[in-house]
């Protein structure tokens, strides 16, 4: 076999666990590359990546949003506090019904007249957030799958966060210095680590 064959087979070996790995951040279930790549999954597995993408781009495109309705929330609970100090004042200070009325007047109304303005703006904004805040308990998943996936990756490749090497850089090392045994190894332990026992 000469140089540039055997190069390319090990490239070969190398694109299906990049690809592998590739499946798995995306979010679709781990299974061998001869499965995934299979003609009658392909299509099912886009699809399924295309709707995780659908719902993070939807989140991402309104965050902004839905900082809106967190702030308008805090301003709704500050506009409650302050009818309720109001009122609490109006009973503790006032000296007579006069009182009472010009402070109902002046302070009671305004107050509930704010919180009434928040709580109708909070939903008003509910109805463009909705369909984001359903996507945001999607993503709120793949963000957990994904930190996981992130730990578990740090062991299964030895990843030195510090030198920015792992097992893929040994690999690449292999490579570059011609040591296919050594390279065909290292590139067996990981898809064995990385493939569940019962998708092999």
């Amino acid at each position: 076999m000469d140089d540039i064959t055997q190069y390319k087979e090990a490239l070969s070996k190398l694109s299906d666990l990049i690809y592998l790995i590739q499946k798995d951040i995306s979010g679709v279930r781990l299974r061998s590359s001869l499965v995934l790549r299979k003609k009658e999954f392909t299509e099912q597995i886009n699809q399924v990546i295309e709707l995780l993408n659908r719902d993070i781009e939807t989140v991402a495109n309104n965050i902004k949003k839905i900082k809106k309705w967190l702030n308008i929330r805090r301003n709704t609970l500050n506009s409650i506090k302050n009818l309720y100090s109001v009122i609490e004042n109006t009973i503790n200070d006032s000296k007579n019904v006069k009182e009472i009325k010009d402070r109902l007047r002046m302070f009671g109304k305004s107050a509930h007249e704010e919180f009434l303005l928040n709580i109708l703006y909070l939903e008003d904004l509910w109805k463009e957030i909705e369909d984001t805040m359903n996507s945001m308990q999607k993503v709120a998943s793949i963000m957990k799958v994904t930190h996981e996936k992130i730990e578990r990756y740090e062991q299964e490749f030895n990843l030195e966060p510090d030198n920015l090497i792992s097992s893929i850089d040994i690999l690449f090392n292999y490579l570059i210095e011609g040591k296919f045994e050594e390279f065909d190894s290292l590139e067996t332990k990981i898809r064995e680590t990385i493939l569940p026992k019962y998708e092999k």
